[in-house]
C-alpha cells in the first residue's frame, strides 16, 4: 500500500510538472516604458514565448516603472493582465495536475498592442495599471487609439500602437503610431493623422455588388 500511494504522489508530482509547464509556455509581453533624461529608452513591446523568458528580459528592472509584463486575454480583444504570482501559478499547476481543475486553454496573444499613460494624480493607487490591451484587427486598435485621444483629452501622456508578426517566435513590435493627447504623431510611423487612425476604424471598404 506504502508502494501504491508512493506511486500515486509520483504521478500527481509529475501531473503538476507538466501543468505548470504548460502554463509557463504561454505568448507572454514585455512593455518597456519609456525613459526619460538623455539615453532614455522609447518604449518598446517583446512578445516571448513565454513567461520565463519574458521574466528573463525584464530581470534587473523596475516592475511598473521601467517596465510590465502580461499574458493573453482569455476573453478575447481587450485589457491584458499580469500573471499570475510564483505562489498562485504553483497552487494552479498542483490542482490542474490532481484533475481539481482543468487545464487552462491555450490562448494567443493578438498581433496589435496598445499602451498608453493617463495624467490622473488623483485616480485611485492599484497594484498594477490597465494601461495595456491587445486587438485582433487593426481596426480595433486604431479604435482604441482614437478612443484615448477622445477621451482623455490633453492628460493623454502617450498612446502607442505595435503590431506583431503571425508566429511564436519572440520578436519586437513594429511601431504603427504614437499619438499624445494635443494630437501630436510619431512622423516616422505608418499611421500619422487623426484622419488615417478614423479610415483604419472604418474597415476595409465594401466589395462593389
Amino acid at each position: 500500500a506504502a508502494d501504491e500511494g508512493g506511486a500515486r504522489k509520483k504521478a500527481r508530482r509529475g501531473g503538476a510538472s507538466a501543468a505548470a509547464a504548460a502554463l509557463d509556455q504561454r505568448p507572454t509581453l514585455v512593455v518597456l516604458y519609456p525613459q526619460p533624461g538623455p539615453g532614455g529608452n522609447p518604449l518598446t513591446a517583446y512578445k516571448y514565448p513565454s513567461l520565463s523568458a519574458a521574466r528573463k528580459r525584464a530581470q534587473g528592472l523596475v516592475e511598473n516603472v521601467q517596465f510590465t509584463i502580461r499574458v493573453p486575454p482569455e476573453g478575447g480583444d481587450g485589457v491584458v493582465f499580469p500573471p499570475e504570482g510564483e505562489d498562485a501559478l504553483r497552487y494552479l499547476a498542483e490542482a490542474i495536475g490532481q484533475k481539481a481543475l482543468p487545464p487552462q486553454p491555450d490562448v494567443a496573444m493578438p498581433p496589435h498592442v496598445v499602451t498608453w499613460d493617463i495624467d490622473a494624480p488623483a485616480a485611485k493607487r492599484r497594484p498594477w495599471a490597465a494601461n495595456v490591451a491587445a486587438f485582433s484587427t487593426e481596426q480595433r486598435a486604431a479604435a482604441m487609439m482614437r478612443h484615448l485621444y477622445l477621451t482623455a483629452g490633453p492628460r493623454l501622456k502617450y498612446a502607442w500602437w505595435g503590431r506583431f508578426d503571425p508566429g511564436s517566435a519572440a520578436q519586437t513590435a513594429t511601431p504603427q503610431c504614437r499619438l499624445t493627447g494635443l494630437g501630436q504623431f510619431e512622423p516616422t510611423f505608418p499611421v500619422t493623422s487623426l484622419a488615417v487612425l478614423e479610415d483604419l476604424q472604418k474597415g476595409p471598404p465594401a466589395a462593389a455588388a
